[in-house]
């Protein structure tokens, strides 16, 4: 069976890998419109999230963050801890970028933490290393 979710998802990375963000902007936004319309907020967390670091990658970093904060919602909504840490070591990130180093430190702190509790080791020491910097960004 043909999943269109999976294939807009695999083309928009092809997109991205290439350097072609606003075509794959584009197909991540129609899978955002199935998701809403299937109800899978699974799924659409996963989508605002890959938009958002697309966003990133722009500078538009208030963009990024605000759809970080809705898939954050999501996840916490669904008690997704895997989505849940992801989002928020990119919204730390994102803090990073801005200034706002106390804030990206406190949802990193977060995010290692939901990572570690559930035993997603891989992705614990992921975000190990962006925790450690900033930690010491925060504190000089």
């Amino acid at each position: 069976m043909f999943n269109l979710e999976a294939s807009l998802v695999n083309q928009a990375g092809i997109l991205y890998q290439r350097g072609q963000l606003d075509e794959a902007i584009v197909l991540l936004k129609e899978k955002e419109q199935i998701c809403h319309q299937l109800g899978n907020m699974d799924g659409l967390s996963t989508t605002l999230g890959n938009q958002a670091l697309i966003l990133k990658d722009r500078g538009k970093l208030d963009e990024a963050t605000a759809l970080l904060k809705e898939a954050e919602q999501i996840s916490r909504q669904l008690s997704n801890p895997n989505m849940l840490a992801i989002s928020l070591i990119n919204q730390a990130l994102c803090c990073k970028e801005m200034g706002s180093l106390q804030e990206g430190f406190t949802r990193a702190k977060e995010a290692h933490r939901l990572a570690t509790q559930h035993g997603y080791a891989s992705l614990a020491s992921q975000i190990a290393p962006i925790l450690d910097s900033l930690r010491h960004a925060a504190q000089e």
